[in-house]
């Protein structure tokens, strides 16, 4: 029962939070945070990477074997029964009990936003995700923001 919950508080993470998060929420969501390491949350990219590549819309785009699979889930497990257990447990304790099982899922909604960040703002991640400018029709895009009046943005600077 105790993992079915982790799990469930894990997959919680990727669901929009509630538009209010009270105290005891914001900190454990700050110690959770505070508590990882660039090497927990790459952890984390790793597992969600491969819990978003068994969506069947990337079948043909990735291959994850069932040992990877283990050692990420494996992984991903240490990380939140060490935050929730160990380091952050006064606060998990606090906002459970004052602000329901909705803190979990907040506090690692969180963390998982901070990891997907750091996975799509390495340099390589940028450069690839730059790439997709050779496709957009700027003129189109920059008619849309004058028609709805928005100040336009600065242009991209150059390529090297």
């Amino acid at each position: 029962m105790r993992l079915r919950y982790a799990a469930v508080a894990i997959l919680l993470a990727a669901l929009p939070a509630p538009a209010f998060a009270g105290l005891f929420t914001d900190d454990l969501t700050r110690c959770t945070v505070n508590a990882t390491t660039l090497a927990d949350r790459t952890a984390l990219m790793r597992w969600m990477f491969i819990v978003a590549s068994a969506n069947p819309a990337f079948a043909n785009l990735v291959t994850v074997n069932e040992t990877q699979r283990q050692h990420s889930f494996r992984e991903a497990g240490a990380i939140f029964n060490r935050l929730v257990l160990h380091d952050c447990r006064r606060e998990a304790v606090l906002a459970l009990r004052a602000e329901g099982s909705g803190a979990l899922g907040t506090a690692f909604q969180t963390l998982g936003e901070l990891a997907g960040r750091e996975m799509m703002s390495s340099p390589a991640s940028a450069a690839s995700a730059a790439d997709l400018d050779r496709f957009l029709d700027t003129e189109g895009v920059t008619a849309l923001v004058r028609e709805a009046g928005a100040p336009a943005a600065a242009p991209p600077a150059p390529r090297h």
